[in-house]
């Protein structure tokens, strides 16, 4: 009873973080809108990749290698996870059908989230930053970041590939774009440079969320029907 208490406040919390992420409602669904349409078939296919990549480090680490299966979560929730998922699931077991609705209603509002979510991110671990050097340091940061939500440090370990990738994908942007204003004053070159390659950064960021997102949000809708 206890533990399913400590679960219902965790799914409130996160429920709650991702309502103030989308307020002011209506401009935040015009941008997750906005990012949605930057999807490609040629973006989607390197994010299937990179979660291939990033799913086989990560099976690796956890069943391979010592200590890395654990996270602050696993004192709550035996099979550990994230904060803003674990919790979620689990509820998608229930017997109570009441229950069983609360994850997909949760799912797709974590959804419209996401593009918001991924920006913050982007501007926090990506922005300013084009010398490999940094983008490595930045990307480690990144992955041990996501500890704070309880993932295990395997992980942990394997998002530092995503880090990586979106650091990437911002430097390259971000070279391109001040390529076509190097006639520009160096300021006003960097500014644009650098709001273009976090648009890039933050649309394969939320497609790469978007896709995983998506995938329980159609699992917890088929397991509604379940008793």
């Amino acid at each position: 009873m206890i533990m399913e208490i400590i679960k219902t406040i965790f799914i409130i919390f996160v429920l709650l973080n991702l309502i103030i992420v989308l307020h002011p409602i209506k401009p935040k669904l015009k941008f997750t809108l906005n990012i949605w349409k930057k999807f490609r078939i040629k973006m989607f296919f390197e994010i299937i990749g990179l979660i291939i990549i990033i799913l086989t480090v990560f099976m690796f680490l956890y069943f391979f290698v010592p200590y890395m299966k654990y996270g602050w979560l696993n004192l709550f929730i035996k099979e550990g996870g994230s904060i803003a998922i674990a919790p979620v699931t689990e509820a998608s077991k229930s017997p109570n059908f009441i229950i069983r609705i609360i994850p997909p209603v949760f799912f797709l509002i974590f959804l419209l989230a996401i593009p918001p979510l991924a920006k913050i991110e982007e501007e926090i671990f990506r922005k300013g930053f084009t010398k490999w050097k940094d983008i490595s340091i930045q990307s480690v940061k990144f992955g041990f970041a996501h500890m704070i939500m309880g993932i295990p440090l395997a992980g942990a370990i394997a998002l530092i590939i995503s880090g990586l990738f979106y650091g990437y994908k911002y430097r390259n942007a971000f070279i391109s774009s001040n390529k076509q204003f190097n006639d520009k004053p160096f300021f006003y070159a960097k500014m644009i440079s650098e709001d273009k390659a976090i648009t890039i950064s933050t649309t394969y960021h939320a497609l790469y969320n978007s896709i995983l997102v998506s995938v329980l949000l159609i699992l917890s809708i088929i397991l509604i029907k379940s008793p």
